[in-house]
């Protein structure tokens, strides 16, 4: 007689490991200039994977048609590394020649309540200390209205410290 299975065990084993492989996925492209070093990851990167039958198959993108050859005779080192890094030995690589999107070096912004207040000051108040300071040092305009805007700044930060 046919025993009955669990859904949950089915779900687990059929879906488990493309999730985790992509996953690893959006690490790889992270970390790839860990993985294949920085010459090779500032002319390459992986864009796709894809799960076939016969296994896993990467997509990298080369950024410039000259370098494409030299590249794909390291094919054997980038399947290597890969999986190395996937635990996996059905990996295929294709490379091809492509646009390539680089990751942000940017820093995240700093939460809310962490940022500083932009300085604020009125027209008037500018006008007034660039016209003090013109007549007192016998400035130029643009000169004295850059040193007005310095002060004010300065100024209001010291008067947020107290």
């Amino acid at each position: 007689m046919d025993t009955y299975k669990k859904a949950g065990d089915l779900i687990k084993k059929e879906s488990s490991t493309p999730v985790t492989e992509y996953r690893k996925l959006s690490l790889l492209e992270k970390n790839w200039d860990k993985l294949v070093g920085t010459p090779l990851a500032e002319r390459t990167a992986p864009v796709a994977c894809s799960f076939t039958d016969e296994g896993m198959k990467v997509t990298i993108n080369v950024e410039d048609r000259g370098l494409l050859q030299a590249i794909k005779f390291r094919t054997p080192v980038l399947i290597k590394v890969l999986r190395t890094y996937f635990s996996r030995q059905d990996i295929t690589v294709e490379i091809k020649a492509g646009k390539i999107i680089k990751q942000s070096t940017a820093k995240a912004p700093l939460p809310a309540h962490l940022r500083r207040a932009p300085v604020l000051y009125s027209d008037e108040i500018l006008k007034l200390e660039t016209e003090r300071l013109i007549s007192e040092n016998g400035l130029e305009e643009e000169i004295a209205e850059s040193l007005a805007k310095l002060k004010l700044t300065s100024e209001k930060l010291k008067s947020r410290k107290k």
